[in-house]
C-alpha cells in the first residue's frame, strides 16, 4: 500500500519544482544608470557645471570640425570664434573648484592644457575682430556662385595680410537653420587671385586659374568633381 502523500505519476507528468526567473538587463543598463546617477548626485552644483560645460565644449568642436559648421554672418562668426576659444578660460576657474584632490588635479591639468592650445586660435581670433567694422570681409571674399539643388558653390579669394599672397578656395555650403550653414572644401589653390569657372557637367567644373605675376607666370587648368553623399546630394 502506497504511502500517503507518495507521487505515483510519471516522471514525464511530474510538475518539475519551479525557480524564480530573475529578469536581467544584457547590457546591465540599469545599473550603469543607476551608478551614473549616484556619481552625478555627488557632484556640488559647480562640478556639475564644469562637467556639463566641458560635454559642450567638446561637442561643438566636433561637429564645427566634423561637418563643417559655422555662422553665415561673417561678423558673428568671428565673434563666436573669439568667444569659443576663449571659454577655455571659464573651464579652468570651474575645474579648480572641484573638492576631490585627485579629481581637481586631473580636471586642473586638462583644462590648463586646453587653455595654452586655446592661446594662438584665441590670439588670430581677436586680430580678425578687429576688422568686423568694415563692410564685408576682404580676408575671405566670394568672388563666384552658383546654385545648386539643396547647396551653392562658392569660390573664395582668401587675403592673410602682407605676409602671404592671394589664394582661391572652392567651398559647397548649405544652411541648416536660418543663420548657420554647414560648408565642405572641394579644392584649393595658392597662390591665386582670380580664376574662370566653366560648369562641365551637373558635378564636374574646369576651373582655369589666371597668371599670377612672376610666381606663377602661366594659367593653370584644373577640374573639380563635386562627389555627392547624403548630407550633399
Amino acid at each position: 500500500m502506497p504511502l500517503a502523500g507518495t507521487d505515483c505519476r510519471p516522471l514525464l507528468l511530474r510538475w518539475r519544482a519551479g525557480r524564480p526567473q530573475l529578469k536581467r538587463d544584457p547590457l546591465d543598463g540599469a545599473k550603469s544608470m543607476a551608478w551614473f546617477s549616484r556619481s552625478w548626485d555627488r557632484f556640488s552644483r559647480v562640478e556639475r557645471v564644469f562637467v556639463a560645460s566641458l560635454a559642450l565644449w567638446a561637442t561643438l568642436f566636433v561637429v564645427a570640425n566634423a561637418f563643417g559648421v559655422e555662422f553665415e554672418s561673417w561678423r558673428v562668426q568671428r565673434v563666436g570664434s573669439l568667444l569659443f576659444w576663449l571659454s577655455p578660460l571659464i573651464l579652468l576657474v570651474l575645474a579648480a573648484q572641484v573638492r576631490k584632490g585627485r579629481w581637481r588635479i586631473a580636471a586642473t591639468l586638462s583644462t590648463g592644457l586646453l587653455v595654452i592650445v586655446s592661446l594662438l586660435p584665441a590670439g588670430c581670433a581677436a586680430l580678425e575682430v578687429t576688422d568686423v567694422s568694415r563692410d564685408k570681409d576682404f580676408g575671405f571674399e566670394p568672388v563666384w556662385r552658383q546654385q545648386r539643388a539643396t547647396s551653392e558653390l562658392v569660390l573664395y579669394r582668401t587675403n592673410c595680410g602682407a605676409p602671404c599672397s592671394f589664394g582661391l578656395v572652392l567651398r559647397q555650403e548649405r544652411r541648416i537653420v536660418p543663420g548657420v550653414r554647414a560648408f565642405r572644401r572641394l579644392d584649393g589653390w595658392y597662390p591665386a587671385d582670380s580664376a574662370t569657372v566653366s560648369p562641365i557637367s551637373s558635378n564636374t567644373l574646369r576651373i582655369e586659374i589666371s597668371p599670377y605675376g612672376y610666381k606663377r607666370p602661366n594659367p593653370i587648368i584644373d577640374t573639380v568633381t563635386i562627389r555627392t553623399s547624403f548630407l550633399w546630394p
